[in-house]
């Protein structure tokens, strides 16, 4: 009996050490992805680099004045940018309407004409670029009160630190018979930029005409302070 249970108990142990021997080793190794994400920004600046304060004093009918708004985008992140003009208006006599015979001031004007580079009149048709041809497009042209306003967009989304030709290039003062306008003139121009992708519902990729007035209406929506009061226009 003694000698079973000393037999058996050997295999027991024997058994045992086989199954200790029976673990393995394996490779392992472990990483963590971390990915960290940094916050765009839009953000834009306007100047005028060719406009002088001097040459704004005292202006003559018909007079051309340098004046060149600017944006250039000094955010992040691409930017589609539009610019809304102030111009002012009055009923008055032009030159050309005396000369042709007529005494009563009875039509209301833009006292100042909007041009470009080329000597191009900015109106209602303005549209210097397309979707595939970078520039300036006018987008509206509506009436307020004593002032019309210019919406234009530009056609190419401008990445940063990129700067958008001028919006225009002079403006030229009505040929206005004297004595009509003793009051200060200001032709207000506006800066506008919002981000150029992930704008919800509306393919920014190619920056139609039509396109550019749906970004500009989100612009509007989301900053309405920004929105102005008008009445008839384009």
């Amino acid at each position: 009996m003694n000698r079973k249970l000393i037999a058996t108990t050997a295999a027991c142990a024997l058994a045992g050490s086989l199954a200790i021997g029976s673990t393995f080793a394996y490779l392992t190794d472990r990483q963590t992805a971390k990915n960290t994400f940094t916050v765009g920004s839009v953000e834009i600046s306007l100047t005028e680099p060719n406009f002088e304060e001097e040459n704004a004093q005292n202006i003559l009918p018909n007079q051309l004045i340098a004046k060149d708004p600017t944006i250039q985008n000094t955010g992040k992140n691409d930017a589609i940018v539009f610019a809304r003009v102030t111009v002012p208006t009055k009923t008055v006599l032009t030159a050309e309407e005396a000369a042709a015979g007529k005494s009563t001031a009875d039509t209301t004007h833009e006292l100042f004409t909007l041009l470009d580079g080329s000597s191009a009149e900015i109106s209602d048709s303005y549209a210097r670029g397309t979707a595939d041809t970078p520039g300036w497009t006018v987008l509206s042209h509506t009436t307020g009160t004593g002032v019309n306003y210019y919406v234009l967009g530009y056609t190419q989304k401008i990445a940063p630190k990129g700067t958008a030709p001028a919006v225009f290039d002079s403006v030229r003062y009505l040929n206005v018979v004297e004595g009509q306008v003793s009051e200060e003139l200001n032709v207000d121009v506006e800066a506008f930029a919002i981000q150029s992708g992930s704008i919800q519902g509306i393919d920014t990729s190619s920056l139609s005409k039509d396109t550019l007035k749906q970004v500009f209406d989100t612009y509007l929506n989301q900053n309405p302070t920004e929105k102005i009061s008008t009445g008839t226009g384009a």
